[in-house]
């Protein structure tokens, strides 16, 4: 079956997140709050699933990480670690336009969600933006994938996913998508290739 639809994750892939979610200073023993951290953590699968608000996040990410900072600081903080489009993503995403539907299917927050639609005008770029927190499903959930196919009225067969989080891609694989894991444009690039 051909390709249709070219699906991308954002953070990782097509924007560059910050080296930190929260400067170390800000953690017991200067100790860092990683991506992979991130992924495991409870207050963050809540928030980009849309079960919980800001405020909340920001209260519960203070305890469970013991911050002194305020919630205000907390939310300014979190709310700047995707800090642009990686170099090379709007060439890329540009040539394949007209080509395939672009696509992007992210776990993602109600704090970055308007930044991707508005200061990085995502909306240039993809024919569709598929959030997390808008969807009620986060990924690897294989629900959030099966609802993104059944929006884009295609096959799992007919898309190829691009993420940086290796769960996220067996998850794809195992409904039926081609996925592979990947780190920015170039790294897409070299997998494209094969369509």
């Amino acid at each position: 079956m051909a390709i249709k639809v070219v699906l991308f994750d954002l953070g990782g892939v097509i924007i560059r997140l910050g080296e930190h979610i929260f400067p170390p200073h800000w953690l017991m023993n200067n100790s860092s709050f990683s991506l992979q951290e991130w992924l495991r953590s409870p207050t963050a699968k809540e928030f980009e699933i849309g079960a919980i608000g800001t405020q909340q996040f920001a209260q519960t990410l203070k305890t469970d990480l013991a911050l002194q900072q305020s919630e205000e600081q907390i939310i300014q903080r979190f709310t700047a670690w995707p800090e642009a489009l990686f170099p090379t993503a709007v060439e890329m995403l540009t040539s394949l336009k007209g080509t395939y539907t672009i696509a992007a299917l992210s776990n993602i927050n109600e704090l970055h969600a308007p930044r991707m639609r508005g200061e990085f005008d995502l909306n240039r770029y993809f024919d569709d933006l598929y959030f997390s927190n808008e969807l009620g499903f986060a990924k690897p959930n294989p629900d959030i994938y099966l609802k993104v196919v059944e929006l884009l009225e295609v096959a799992p067969q007919e898309v190829v996913f691009f993420d940086d989080v290796k769960a996220n891609v067996e998850a794809a694989l195992d409904v039926g998508l081609h996925a592979h894991q990947v780190f920015g444009p170039d790294s897409v690039r070299a997998h494209l290739t094969k369509y």
